[in-house]
Protein backbone atom coordinates (compact mmCIF):
# COMPACT_ATOMS: atom_id res chain seq x y z
CA UNK A 1 0.00 0.00 0.00
CA UNK A 2 1.74 3.92 -0.96
CA UNK A 3 2.12 5.98 1.66
CA UNK A 4 -0.04 8.83 2.31
CA UNK A 5 1.13 11.82 2.88
CA UNK A 6 -0.21 15.66 4.22
CA UNK A 7 -0.32 16.54 0.57
CA UNK A 8 -1.71 13.56 -1.38
CA UNK A 9 -4.50 13.79 2.07
CA UNK A 10 -5.16 17.52 0.91
CA UNK A 11 -5.77 15.83 -2.52
CA UNK A 12 -8.04 12.88 -1.41
CA UNK A 13 -9.95 16.13 -0.33
CA UNK A 14 -10.18 17.76 -2.81
CA UNK A 15 -10.62 15.31 -5.16
CA UNK A 16 -13.50 14.04 -3.21
CA UNK A 17 -14.99 17.32 -2.65
CA UNK A 18 -14.95 17.87 -6.30
CA UNK A 19 -16.74 14.26 -6.75
CA UNK A 20 -19.16 15.02 -4.40
CA UNK A 21 -20.11 18.24 -5.65
CA UNK A 22 -20.69 17.21 -9.63
CA UNK A 23 -23.44 14.91 -8.57
CA UNK A 24 -27.10 16.49 -7.86
CA UNK A 25 -27.97 15.88 -3.65
CA UNK A 26 -30.28 13.70 -3.23
CA UNK A 27 -32.74 14.16 0.13
CA UNK A 28 -34.66 11.46 0.40
CA UNK A 29 -30.96 9.18 0.22
CA UNK A 30 -29.26 11.64 2.57
CA UNK A 31 -32.37 11.62 5.23
CA UNK A 32 -30.25 8.63 7.38
CA UNK A 33 -27.33 9.64 7.92
CA UNK A 34 -27.49 13.22 9.53
CA UNK A 35 -24.18 14.82 9.52
CA UNK A 36 -22.09 16.74 11.71
CA UNK A 37 -21.87 20.51 11.63
CA UNK A 38 -19.07 21.57 9.20
CA UNK A 39 -16.34 23.46 11.22
CA UNK A 40 -16.51 26.94 9.04
CA UNK A 41 -20.07 28.41 7.86
CA UNK A 42 -18.90 28.85 3.66
CA UNK A 43 -17.50 26.28 1.81
CA UNK A 44 -14.16 28.65 1.22
CA UNK A 45 -13.77 28.87 5.35
CA UNK A 46 -14.02 25.59 4.99
CA UNK A 47 -11.73 24.41 2.73
CA UNK A 48 -9.08 26.92 4.55
CA UNK A 49 -10.01 25.31 7.85
CA UNK A 50 -9.06 21.91 6.43
CA UNK A 51 -6.04 22.43 4.79
CA UNK A 52 -4.73 24.59 7.38
CA UNK A 53 -5.44 21.31 9.77
CA UNK A 54 -3.88 18.60 7.25
CA UNK A 55 -0.87 21.05 7.08
CA UNK A 56 -0.36 20.36 10.63
CA UNK A 57 -0.18 16.80 10.31
CA UNK A 58 3.37 15.54 9.92
CA UNK A 59 3.32 13.11 7.00
CA UNK A 60 3.53 9.52 8.69
CA UNK A 61 0.93 10.67 11.55
CA UNK A 62 -1.70 11.82 8.54
CA UNK A 63 -1.64 8.41 6.96
CA UNK A 64 -1.61 6.70 10.25
CA UNK A 65 -4.48 8.46 11.53
CA UNK A 66 -6.01 7.93 8.23
CA UNK A 67 -5.39 4.09 8.11
CA UNK A 68 -6.65 3.99 11.53
CA UNK A 69 -10.38 5.87 11.27
CA UNK A 70 -10.41 4.06 7.86
CA UNK A 71 -9.08 0.88 7.70
CA UNK A 72 -8.76 0.21 10.90
CA UNK A 73 -5.11 0.37 11.61
CA UNK A 74 -2.64 0.72 14.82
CA UNK A 75 -2.11 4.46 15.18
CA UNK A 76 1.74 4.86 17.50
CA UNK A 77 2.25 7.30 20.64
CA UNK A 78 3.78 9.85 18.60
CA UNK A 79 1.11 10.38 15.92
CA UNK A 80 -1.56 10.42 18.97
CA UNK A 81 0.39 13.28 20.13
CA UNK A 82 0.11 14.64 16.66
CA UNK A 83 -3.46 13.73 16.55
CA UNK A 84 -4.09 15.68 19.89
CA UNK A 85 -1.91 18.46 18.88
CA UNK A 86 -4.15 18.97 15.85
CA UNK A 87 -7.15 18.96 17.93
CA UNK A 88 -10.48 17.78 17.78
CA UNK A 89 -12.70 19.77 15.71
CA UNK A 90 -9.84 19.30 13.15
CA UNK A 91 -10.08 15.47 13.52
CA UNK A 92 -13.71 15.68 13.15
CA UNK A 93 -13.51 17.94 10.25
CA UNK A 94 -11.46 15.67 8.12
CA UNK A 95 -13.06 12.50 9.25
CA UNK A 96 -16.48 14.49 7.94
CA UNK A 97 -15.17 15.23 4.83
CA UNK A 98 -14.26 12.35 3.91
CA UNK A 99 -16.88 9.97 5.75
CA UNK A 100 -19.85 12.51 3.36
CA UNK A 101 -17.55 12.42 -0.07
CA UNK A 102 -17.50 8.69 0.65
CA UNK A 103 -20.96 7.86 1.20
CA UNK A 104 -21.78 10.39 -1.85
CA UNK A 105 -19.65 8.64 -4.02
CA UNK A 106 -20.65 4.69 -2.67
CA UNK A 107 -24.36 6.20 -3.60
CA UNK A 108 -23.88 7.46 -7.14
CA UNK A 109 -21.95 4.89 -7.63
CA UNK A 110 -24.45 2.09 -6.70
CA UNK A 111 -27.47 4.11 -8.01
CA UNK A 112 -29.49 1.79 -10.79
CA UNK A 113 -27.34 -1.26 -9.73
CA UNK A 114 -29.25 -2.32 -7.41
CA UNK A 115 -26.71 -2.03 -4.64
CA UNK A 116 -26.79 -0.76 -1.80
CA UNK A 117 -24.49 1.39 0.40
CA UNK A 118 -22.56 -1.08 2.77
CA UNK A 119 -24.42 0.41 5.71
CA UNK A 120 -22.18 -1.50 7.99
CA UNK A 121 -18.80 -0.19 6.78
CA UNK A 122 -20.05 3.42 6.75
CA UNK A 123 -21.59 2.91 9.93
CA UNK A 124 -18.07 1.85 11.24
CA UNK A 125 -15.82 4.82 10.34
CA UNK A 126 -17.62 7.71 12.93
CA UNK A 127 -17.14 5.34 15.81
CA UNK A 128 -13.40 3.96 14.84
CA UNK A 129 -12.45 8.26 14.57
CA UNK A 130 -14.10 8.42 18.14
CA UNK A 131 -12.16 5.31 19.20
CA UNK A 132 -8.64 7.13 17.50
CA UNK A 133 -9.35 10.05 19.34
CA UNK A 134 -10.38 8.43 22.35
CA UNK A 135 -7.39 6.30 23.09
CA UNK A 136 -4.70 8.59 22.21
CA UNK A 137 -6.26 10.75 24.50
CA UNK A 138 -6.12 8.19 26.93
CA UNK A 139 -2.45 7.41 26.26
CA UNK A 140 -2.14 10.64 28.30
CA UNK A 141 -1.46 12.90 25.57
CA UNK A 142 -4.38 15.56 26.65
CA UNK A 143 -4.97 18.18 24.63
CA UNK A 144 -2.69 21.17 26.48
CA UNK A 145 -0.69 18.89 28.25
CA UNK A 146 2.76 18.56 28.47
CA UNK A 147 4.58 15.35 28.24
CA UNK A 148 7.20 14.79 31.67
CA UNK A 149 10.44 14.48 29.62
CA UNK A 150 10.98 10.85 31.14
CA UNK A 151 7.69 9.68 28.91
CA UNK A 152 8.87 7.28 26.03
CA UNK A 153 6.74 6.69 23.11
CA UNK A 154 7.54 3.32 21.64
CA UNK A 155 7.21 3.30 17.66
Amino acid sequence: MQKLTAPSLLLLLVIYTAAASETAPNPAADADISPAPSPADSDDADEHFLKTCVEKFTDECANQVFRGVFLHAAVTGPCCKNLVAVGRRCHDGLVQRIYEADVRRARESNRGSGRAVNEKHVARILPRSEKVWSDCVRLGVAPGRVLPARVRWLP
